[in-house]
């Protein structure tokens, strides 16, 4: 039986990443270690990611702040935006790796907006600010949100640019930046949480029905342990991934079908392993075994052998012949009368 050897959480990864052929050590935790594993995972990937959006969002802050005085005079009221004098739309470049522009449409000619929504749609994501709604733009998918909506919920019904460049000159930009990290990675972690415990079941399924095929009974704890360190590699990918589209824009195409691929591959394999060790180990044990029946076959041998020389050695043993009689061993009484008339004759 595979010996249940204590692991530290990042001993675990690394072994989980490059040691397919140790997962029966994994496989004989206990569920709750394997949980364990599986909820520091998803909280580190978690803090990680939200570092970097965190630093995103204080570039954007830091941006709002400095770009507020370039925005042309306007007040809100009722549900709208207005400004104050007409102007051509205001495209900020450039605003940071999370929102890469900011686009704002005063109430001016089509032909003008026009333009201007081409040159945002050549960034992957824009925040584009209209007289009565805002839209968040990310390559082909747009989200509309009401100025009335939002604002009627905090209770807010009017403001104008003062209000605003107060408002954004009083931020703490760094307290507001905490504030964003623990908001985000709690809804990271709670998001991720989820979405990975759906790809736990997946590969529980490869490692069940591969078992089965493979005709080698595992616990039911076992195949989800296999199960849960089978995402170690694809959780790892997939945070990377993420980091390099936040600073970078590049996407991979159905990069979720990849990531369950290499999950399940992690699984099939794994337990492949585990049933190969298993054979080796039953032919190991038959030789044992074996060796030993040999053995005690030797020695029965050699006892039978020595039992059969001891009883050859009773058999030849020659009886010893009986004592001579002593020469001065005393005559009997008839004897010597037999003798006393001899001589008187």
């Amino acid at each position: 039986m595979t010996e249940n050897v204590k692991m530290n959480f990042f001993k675990k990864l690394i072994l989980s990443i490059k040691d397919l052929d140790k997962y029966d050590q994994i496989a004989i935790q206990p569920l709750r270690k394997g949980i364990s594993y599986f909820v520091k995972l998803i909280l580190l990937i978690s803090i990680i990611l939200s570092v970097m959006y965190t630093i995103q969002a204080y570039q954007l802050f830091s941006t709002a702040k400095e770009k507020i005085n370039d925005i042309p005079d306007f007040e809100y009221k009722d549900g709208t935006l207005a400004f104050k004098e007409k102007s051509d739309p205001i495209l900020f470049e450039d605003v940071s790796n999370i929102v890469n522009c900011i686009l704002i449409i005063p109430d001016t000619n089509k032909e003008k907006t026009d333009e201007y929504i081409s040159r945002a749609k050549t960034y992957n994501s824009c925040l584009t600010l209209n007289k009565d709604k805002f839209s968040i733009a990310i390559k082909d998918n747009k989200l509309d949100f009401s100025y009335k909506d939002l604002f009627e919920a905090t209770n807010i019904t009017s403001f104008n640019k003062e209000d605003v460049k107060k408002l954004v000159d009083n931020i703490n930009i760094i307290s507001l930046s905490i504030a964003f990290f623990l908001e985000i990675t709690a809804y990271l972690f709670l998001w991720n949480l989820f979405a990975m415990a759906l790809d736990v079941t997946i590969t529980f399924l490869v490692s069940y029905i591969t078992s089965k095929f493979a005709r080698i009974k595992l616990k039911l704890t076992a195949m989800i342990n296999i199960a849960i360190h089978s995402l170690s590699l694809p959780i790892i990918l997939y945070m990377l991934y993420n980091i390099v589209n936040i600073l970078t824009g590049f996407e991979i195409s159905n990069f979720r079908v990849m990531y369950i691929l290499v999950a399940s591959i992690y699984a099939w394999i794994s337990v492949l392993i585990i049933k190969a060790d298993f054979i080796e180990k039953q032919i190991e044990l038959a030789k044992v075994i074996k060796e030993q029946q040999n053995i005690r076959k030797e020695m029965d041998e050699q006892e039978n052998n020595d039992t059969e020389e001891e009883s050859k050695e009773k058999d030849n043993r020659v009886e010893e012949p009986p004592e001579d009689k002593n020469e001065n061993e005393v005559q009997s009484p008839e004897e010597n009368v037999s003798e006393i008339k001899e001589e008187n004759n």
